[in-house]
């Protein structure tokens, strides 16, 4: 882990192999090269994500029940939602995801 200011390594050691995993690695495993559009860094929602800039409103309209909410954090940022809280198609889509599209085992 870097400490302070730092910058990310992007390797790891693997029985006892230093293993790199950042971009150019990773096109290189893939035999392909992957490149932004001229002139970006980041993927709308990467943009969106490092903003920060959600609009909690929206996202409490279209997601969730009537009155539903989310919990805040102390420092007043959205941190979660409980299941109940969501609509009814927002817990299938969550299920889905949670099921189907991001496994967490790895066989």
């Amino acid at each position: 882990m870097p400490l302070g200011d730092e910058p990310v390594s992007f390797t790891t050691m693997v029985r006892g192999r230093e293993i790199r995993y950042d971009r150019d690695a990773i096109n290189a495993y893939l035999g392909r090269l992957f490149t932004l559009p001229h002139g970006e860094e980041l993927c709308a929602f990467q943009k969106q994500l490092s903003r920060g800039n959600w609009d909690i409103p929206l996202m409490t309209r279209t997601l969730l029940r009537r009155n539903g909410g989310f919990e805040y954090s102390a420092a007043q940022n959205p941190l979660r939602v409980l299941r109940d809280e969501m609509a009814t198609f927002t817990q299938l889509l969550l299920l889905l995801v949670l099921h189907n599209i991001q496994p967490c085992s790895h066989t």
